[in-house]
Protein backbone atom coordinates (compact mmCIF):
# COMPACT_ATOMS: atom_id res chain seq x y z
CA UNK A 1 0.00 0.00 0.00
CA UNK A 2 1.31 3.42 -0.95
CA UNK A 3 0.07 6.45 0.93
CA UNK A 4 0.92 9.79 -0.73
CA UNK A 5 0.25 12.99 1.21
CA UNK A 6 0.79 16.39 -0.38
CA UNK A 7 0.87 19.69 1.51
CA UNK A 8 1.08 17.91 4.85
CA UNK A 9 1.94 21.18 6.60
CA UNK A 10 -1.51 22.50 5.64
CA UNK A 11 -3.50 19.59 7.10
CA UNK A 12 -1.52 18.74 10.23
CA UNK A 13 -1.00 20.86 13.30
CA UNK A 14 1.11 20.37 16.41
CA UNK A 15 -2.07 19.36 18.26
CA UNK A 16 -3.37 16.78 15.78
CA UNK A 17 -2.59 14.97 12.57
CA UNK A 18 -4.96 13.08 10.27
CA UNK A 19 -2.30 10.33 10.18
CA UNK A 20 -2.17 9.86 13.95
CA UNK A 21 -3.79 6.38 13.71
CA UNK A 22 -0.85 5.21 11.54
CA UNK A 23 1.88 6.12 14.06
CA UNK A 24 1.84 2.70 15.74
CA UNK A 25 2.26 0.93 12.37
CA UNK A 26 5.15 3.02 11.00
CA UNK A 27 7.97 1.04 12.67
CA UNK A 28 6.67 -2.14 10.95
CA UNK A 29 5.93 -0.43 7.62
CA UNK A 30 8.44 -2.46 5.62
CA UNK A 31 7.16 -5.70 7.14
CA UNK A 32 3.52 -4.97 6.27
CA UNK A 33 4.16 -3.36 2.86
CA UNK A 34 3.27 0.20 3.86
CA UNK A 35 5.02 2.99 1.96
CA UNK A 36 4.38 6.55 3.15
CA UNK A 37 5.43 9.58 1.11
CA UNK A 38 4.83 12.97 2.70
CA UNK A 39 5.40 16.26 0.87
CA UNK A 40 5.42 19.54 2.73
CA UNK A 41 6.70 23.06 2.29
CA UNK A 42 10.09 24.03 3.65
CA UNK A 43 8.76 26.85 5.80
CA UNK A 44 8.57 25.84 9.42
CA UNK A 45 10.67 22.71 9.01
CA UNK A 46 11.92 23.16 12.59
CA UNK A 47 8.42 22.25 13.82
CA UNK A 48 8.59 18.77 12.28
CA UNK A 49 10.16 17.42 15.48
CA UNK A 50 6.90 18.17 17.28
CA UNK A 51 4.74 16.23 14.81
CA UNK A 52 4.26 12.63 16.01
CA UNK A 53 4.05 11.18 12.48
CA UNK A 54 7.17 12.91 11.17
CA UNK A 55 9.02 12.18 14.41
CA UNK A 56 8.19 8.45 14.14
CA UNK A 57 9.32 8.40 10.50
CA UNK A 58 12.60 9.96 11.58
CA UNK A 59 13.01 7.41 14.37
CA UNK A 60 12.49 4.65 11.77
CA UNK A 61 15.45 6.00 9.77
CA UNK A 62 13.25 7.05 6.86
CA UNK A 63 15.22 9.07 4.28
CA UNK A 64 14.31 12.67 3.53
CA UNK A 65 14.47 14.36 0.13
CA UNK A 66 15.03 18.10 0.58
CA UNK A 67 14.69 20.37 -2.41
CA UNK A 68 15.74 24.02 -2.26
CA UNK A 69 15.16 25.38 1.23
CA UNK A 70 16.25 28.62 2.90
CA UNK A 71 19.29 28.04 5.15
CA UNK A 72 17.53 30.05 7.86
CA UNK A 73 15.08 27.17 8.45
CA UNK A 74 17.50 25.32 10.72
CA UNK A 75 19.03 21.85 10.52
CA UNK A 76 17.33 19.03 8.66
CA UNK A 77 17.72 15.29 9.20
CA UNK A 78 21.18 14.42 10.51
CA UNK A 79 21.80 18.09 11.40
CA UNK A 80 22.50 18.93 7.73
CA UNK A 81 21.87 22.60 6.98
CA UNK A 82 19.35 23.36 4.23
CA UNK A 83 20.61 24.89 1.00
CA UNK A 84 19.34 26.88 -1.94
CA UNK A 85 19.47 24.78 -5.12
CA UNK A 86 18.67 25.34 -8.77
CA UNK A 87 15.43 23.72 -9.98
CA UNK A 88 15.59 19.92 -9.93
CA UNK A 89 18.50 19.61 -7.52
CA UNK A 90 17.95 18.07 -4.09
CA UNK A 91 19.63 16.43 -1.11
CA UNK A 92 18.83 12.86 -0.12
CA UNK A 93 19.29 12.82 3.64
CA UNK A 94 19.68 9.99 6.13
CA UNK A 95 21.15 9.74 9.60
CA UNK A 96 24.48 8.77 8.02
CA UNK A 97 24.78 11.85 5.83
CA UNK A 98 23.51 13.20 2.54
CA UNK A 99 23.94 12.92 -1.20
CA UNK A 100 23.22 15.57 -3.83
CA UNK A 101 20.76 14.43 -6.53
CA UNK A 102 19.61 15.91 -9.82
CA UNK A 103 16.04 15.10 -10.81
CA UNK A 104 14.79 15.14 -14.39
CA UNK A 105 12.99 18.18 -15.75
CA UNK A 106 10.34 17.90 -18.40
CA UNK A 107 9.44 21.33 -19.79
CA UNK A 108 6.10 22.35 -21.14
CA UNK A 109 5.45 21.35 -24.72
CA UNK A 110 5.58 24.11 -27.25
CA UNK A 111 2.12 25.56 -27.68
CA UNK A 112 0.87 25.93 -31.26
Amino acid sequence: MFLLIDDYDLVASSASSPLQPLVEFLPQASDIGLHVVIARGAAGSMRTSMDPVLRRLGESNTPDLALSCPPSEGPLLGNVRPRQFPPGRAMLLSRRGFRILQTAFVGERDKP
